[in-house]
């Protein structure tokens, strides 16, 4: 078996059988078809890639392309792409294309265009690599016309050419997570680059910026990411200035980060923690944040807002919940891992571990139930109770009815 062959061993099942269906249209239609991207950078890494990026050269109709190989056509984009579900499995596809870049930062004028076009119009040269798919869905060669097979082997990332980051400088943060994520050093005449053209980060659009943003987070290695960023960008570009502690980057690496289900939200906690507080409302205007996201800036700015009130003497466990209560939990837990919020752990622990879910029994039928007038009064019992339980006042069933039957009493 040929070492090309050899790769097929780090697909699974389901995408072998991807690339046979695909194989058995291309024989019967006057196109090309070739694995790229992200799937043969992995191949050539000796991984099992997560999905499938397939390129064609050629014309064919989508619908009949889709029907030839037995998937679902999904949706189709103004820049040539689509993708069609194969029994679950979603599976990009793309026409060969090329792209012009009116002015920098914008996004491209896309026109149809030849495979080595496409090629040429990629980010980095380990992205720019094919393999092409032959008979009986084998793989008959790798195209590789910028070396970046070498490059994958000497575990580098180097653009194509010397305006990359200019014609899309979303490129700059992509360089980044890849270099985070696969441990990649930046080639040398890719670094010149790169530190001449920082500043182009200032001109991408909110959205943009922000979905880069969320890609990195999203990253178990989001703090390798950022430091190095942060290393190559004395300005931080990105951060609008904000100088964010390296330290603080690598709490991203947290047990509780790395297990939480909510790993992106807590490093952003972490991340919206470390800038001066002055600069949330400057943030919120550069980047175009969901709003989950906009929550924990609002939780940054409360737990700040609050940190004097809570280190007072003699605060109750009611007036705890109440300054607590209306903060992101995870901004909370991010305060857990930040040196510079560990006066605040003992508050936050009792908070997280004791307050948060202490809830009464009683519901307002019981109350009902019990002589209690149907009416507002109902939840103010209710909030007078659950005051009374956060303050250890009471904490049986018998202690919430006994409760009650006595503001009952006072009252009739």
């Amino acid at each position: 078996m040929s070492q090309l062959n050899l790769f097929k061993k780090k697909l699974s099942g389901s995408h072998l059988n991807i690339i046979v269906s695909v194989e058995s249209a291309v024989k019967i239609s006057d196109i090309s078809v070739y694995l790229v991207g992200g799937t043969v950078r992995d191949i050539l890494l000796d991984r099992s890639p997560s999905d499938l990026d397939f390129l064609i050269e050629g014309n064919i109709d989508l619908q009949y392309f889709a029907n030839l190989i037995g998937g679902t056509l999904l949706q189709e984009s103004r820049f040539g792409t689509f993708k069609i579900d194969f029994n679950g499995e979603i599976v990009d596809f793309a026409f060969s294309r090329q792209e012009i870049y009116p002015s920098p930062g914008q996004l491209p004028v896309v026109k149809k265009g030849t495979f080595k076009e496409d090629l040429y119009r990629r980010d980095f040269t380990i992205n720019s690599i094919a393999i092409a798919i032959g008979e009986d869905g084998e793989f008959s060669k790798i195209i590789d016309p910028f070396g970046g097979q070498n490059d994958v082997l000497e575990k580098r990332i180097k653009v194509l050419h010397d305006k990359s980051f200019q014609d899309d400088p979303t490129r700059i943060l992509r360089l980044f997570r890849y270099s985070g994520r696969l441990c990649f050093d930046i080639e040398n005449s890719t670094r010149n680059i790169l530190i001449r053209d920082l500043h182009m980060l200032d001109v991408i659009s909110s959205d943009r910026l922000t979905n880069e943003l969320y890609l990195i987070l999203n990253e178990e290695s989001a703090s390798r990411a950022f430091i190095q960023y942060a290393n190559h960008d004395d300005k931080m570009h990105l951060f609008d200035g904000a100088k964010i502690e390296l330290s603080n980057f690598l709490k991203m690496d947290h047990q509780e980060v790395q297990s939480s289900k909510f790993s992106q939200e807590l490093k952003f906690s972490i991340l919206a923690l470390s800038i001066p507080i002055e600069m949330l409302d400057t943030w919120v205007k550069k980047f175009n944040f969901n709003s989950d996201f906009l929550q924990i800036l609002d939780g940054v700015f409360e737990i700040n807002n609050i940190r004097g009130d809570l280190l007072k003497t003699n605060m109750n466990n009611s007036d705890l919940f109440a300054l607590m209560n209306k903060i992101n939990e995870n901004v909370l837990r991010a305060c857990l891992i930040i040196e510079e919020f560990s006066d605040l752990k003992e508050f936050i622990f009792l908070y997280l571990n004791k307050l948060k879910n202490l809830s009464v029994q009683l519901s307002g039928k019981d109350l009902i139930k019990l002589g209690i007038t149907e009416g507002p009064k109902i939840g103010q019992i209710l909030h007078e109770l659950h005051v009374a339980k956060l303050n250890e006042m009471i904490f049986s069933l018998d202690d919430e009815k006994e409760f009650v039957q006595k503001i009952n009493k006072n009252n009739s």
